[in-house]
């Protein structure tokens, strides 16, 4: 029956390299410490804080804060919301200008093809209109 290496046994490796006697001692020393060793301590998850948000507004426009955490660490992030309602006054400008155009646009496009075949457009029959 074989045993494993003995500590300062010259040992070859799986490719033919040797690992060298001190190198083996250290590796099976490591082995027992960690068998050795008692578990780790299993510390419960940090308690988390309730976030907090508020809307500020000071002198320079409006804020809008949060405030979170847990016992060792809180973050407070802020964000001022006047570029925000820039932007969002200039995406309505431009809602309330492209979709009338794009609706007449279809409009217009769908007169130009009526007009170029106004029998089937026009026909009160349905067997006599194009597909």
């Amino acid at each position: 029956m074989e045993t494993g290496p003995v500590a300062g046994e010259f040992r070859r490796g799986p490719r033919g390299y040797s690992a060298g006697p001190r190198v083996t001692a250290r590796i099976e020393h490591k082995i027992r410490s960690a068998a050795a060793r008692p578990p780790p301590l299993l510390r419960p998850p940090p308690r988390i804080k309730k976030p907090l948000f508020l809307t500020m507004e000071p002198a320079e426009g409006t804020w809008r804060t949060g405030i979170m955490g847990n016992q060792h660490i809180t973050i407070m992030l802020g964000m001022n919301m006047s570029g925000y309602f820039d932007d969002a006054a200039r995406y309505k400008k431009i809602f309330l200008i492209s979709v009338p155009l794009a609706l007449m646009l279809m409009a217009g496009g769908g007169l130009v093809d009526c007009s170029s075949s106004s029998e089937a457009c026009h026909s009160d029959n349905p067997d006599r209109r194009k597909n």
